[in-house]
């Protein structure tokens, strides 16, 4: 049950899903966890455009009476956001932004994947995070059928 103000919690540790996903052949966006600036400075130079995650748990904190709700989004960071950034803080995970030509959520339910496809790419409000929602022009979502051999590899 929610209450207003009171946060949502999803465990949904990245790092562990990154280590899975290249254990079993996937793909996956160089990746940088860092505590320093110079870190992410040198790592955006090599890789060109990069985004910042959670690492970890992902929370949602819904304000009933305003129906709004709160949550971490994907950021692009820039050479901007980076400078303004002290020597030193807390852990972040950062990665090569990848240009899609559509976004895909798989949904793993027992033993079966529940995939679709988002198209989120081509408005600005949520080409970077589709979860940006635009209520005034909402992403196209299509039902999506993965490779056999990919379902395989779980």
């Amino acid at each position: 049950m929610r209450h207003s103000g009171q946060p949502i919690l999803y465990n949904g540790d990245k790092l562990q899903t990154l280590v899975l996903a290249k254990e079993v052949g996937l793909d996956i966006p160089p990746t940088l966890v860092t505590t320093e600036k110079i870190k992410v400075k040198t790592f955006k130079a090599k890789q060109g455009d990069i985004i910042t995650k959670t690492i970890d748990i992902q929370f949602h904190l819904n304000e009933v009476k305003q129906n709004e709700t709160y949550m971490l989004y994907i950021n692009n960071f820039s050479d901007e956001r980076i400078d303004s950034l002290p020597d030193t803080f807390f852990p972040a995970l950062f990665q090569k932004q990848i240009e899609k030509k559509y976004e895909l959520r798989i949904f793993y339910v027992a033993d079966k994947f529940f995939p679709v496809a988002i198209f989120s790419q081509t408005n600005d409000k949520t080409n970077i995070d589709f979860r940006h929602y635009d209520r005034n022009k909402p992403n196209r979502n299509v039902p999506y059928l993965l490779p056999p051999d990919l379902e395989k590899k779980t």
